[in-house]
């Protein structure tokens, strides 16, 4: 890590730092909050395993359930790219996200998860596609979410040391 090299700290001091560093700049994009508007791609994801005589698959209780928000503008090139953490993904729960996120008006590409469905409580309009044997190279409204999602699940599976857990914030209290 180029921090670790600049400061002239050990490795664990500058995870700190970045830590800090990306907590700050969080509290002051929370402070100047954008509301996402025009065309947005929404598509979900989940990282962890299982745990032993765990429950399996995406019910998971190791799983973090988070999922992306990319609002796109001419030519289909990201503007706003907004990542959630969720206890769950209900149709409560994005109804919830989309109100304190979205700009009524809104056009919002997803994978068809009925949940997404909830954007329309906010007056939005919902545009699902349904991509169950489709692979991401085939769905080019979903460029940019299956981007950022690949590339954040990269980065954490190969840019922790083992040793190193990610940290997630809690999810938000009121969903």
């Amino acid at each position: 890590m180029s921090l670790t090299r600049e400061l002239g700290v050990s490795y664990t001091t500058s995870w700190l730092l970045y830590q800090k560093i990306n907590r700050a700049m969080a509290a002051t994009q929370d402070a100047t909050h954008e509301l996402l508007s025009g065309s947005v791609q929404l598509d979900d994801a989940y990282r962890g395993g299982e745990r032993t005589g765990g429950k399996l698959g995406l019910g998971s209780e190791n799983k973090v359930t988070f999922f992306a928000s990319i609002a796109v503008i001419d030519h289909g090139h990201p503007m706003f790219i907004k990542l959630n953490v969720l206890r769950r993904l209900t149709s409560e729960a994005i109804s919830k996200w989309a109100n304190a996120n979205l700009t009524p008006g809104t056009s919002v590409n997803s994978d068809g998860l009925g949940c997404f469905s909830a954007v329309a409580d906010v007056c939005c309009l919902h545009l699902p596609m349904v991509v169950v044997s489709l692979k991401p190279r085939d769905v080019p409204s979903f460029k940019w979410a299956n981007t950022v999602l690949g590339n954040l699940k990269a980065t954490v599976a190969g840019a922790l040391p083992r040793r190193v857990r990610l940290q997630v914030q809690p999810p938000l209290r009121s969903v």
